[in-house]
Order: structure tokens, then sequence, then C-alpha cells
């Protein structure tokens, strides 16, 4: 994959703000800063399309329209609606990430023990949830443990859900 498009487009907010907090904070390097006159579905749009260079040469991007106000669009969302990772080497550079939001007054969740992985989440300026997570030392024999079983885990899940969900979702549906 050598890019990831945002679907939180950043709209009604400040495309500098946004810069600030992925390249001086996060230190993701800012590579294009794009105008764009037509939306993915051909409709005018006035926006600007940012593009920051991940580790290992992936993008991450996002849109700032000026004529659209969705400023709080993700303040609802929890880590479990949508949150993009990033992942660390170690549990100290974890903890060094850690110090930098209190330093900067970011509130921060964690870290919390997700048995293979621990994590912290915060939001970025625009609202967006983000993970900073590392995996522990058993990491491989957990995930191999894991899948032996996984099939049957998501066998049982899906009954367990099944009704619940035939009652609030349709995958087919094109107006969700």
């Amino acid at each position: 994959m050598n890019y990831i498009d945002t679907p939180f487009d950043d709209q009604g907010r400040d495309a500098e703000e946004t810069r600030q907090f992925y390249e001086d904070f996060l230190g993701l390097e800012l590579t294009g800063a794009f105008p764009t006159s037509v939306d993915p579905t051909g409709k005018p749009v006035d926006a600007l399309h940012l593009f920051f260079r991940m580790a290992g040469g992936d993008y991450l991007s996002f849109y700032d329209v000026a004529n659209e106000d969705h400023a709080n669009r993700f303040d609802t969302l929890t880590p479990l609606d949508f949150h993009l990772g990033m992942k660390v080497a170690t549990q100290g550079e974890m903890e060094e990430w850690m110090g930098r939001l209190e330093k900067a007054n970011i509130q921060g969740i964690g870290p919390l023990d997700h048995d293979f992985v621990r994590s912290v989440y915060f939001k970025d300026p625009n609202g967006v949830m983000l993970e900073i997570t590392y995996e522990v030392a058993e990491h491989e024999s957990i995930l191999d443990r894991e899948q032996a079983h996984s099939k049957e885990a998501l066998a049982g899940w899906t009954v367990k859900t099944q009704e619940r969900k035939q009652q609030h979702h349709n995958p087919f549906s094109l107006t969700r």
C-alpha cells in the first residue's frame, strides 16, 4: 500500500493546524498540498488535499474543504468506531509518546492492555481518534494461539450477535 486516503476528510478544520499536529508533533513529513476543484464523485469543490509521508513510505492524506462544516463530525466516535493505529517498536517508545502527549496537553487514554499489544488512544485537532501501540514480547505466540481457534471464535460470535445485527444492519444498503 502506498498511501492511505483518510475517510475523515478534515472538513471544516484548519489545514495549518492539521499540518502542525501531523508534521511538527507526530513527525510525519508534509509532502504535498494540492488544490482540488473536483471531489471523487466529480462534483465541484474548493479543497486542499494534504499528504503526509509515514514510516515505510506510505502516505496519510486529508482534505480541507473550505465550504463545508463538519467540524464536530468525529466527536461522538469511540476508538471502537474508528481509529488510526500507529505502531512503535518498544514500550519505552510508547512511554516517550505518552510524555509528549502530556507535555502538549493532549489527553490520552491508556496504556490499555489488549493482550498481544499495549495501546494509548488520543485525538488529533480534527477529533480523529489515533492510537500508538507496541507489540508485547509474546505477540507472535499469542497470535499463533488465537489463530488456532479464530474461526470457531468468529462462528460463536456470529451466532451470539446475529439476531441483534439483523435488526440494525443491511450490508447491501446503498443509503447508509
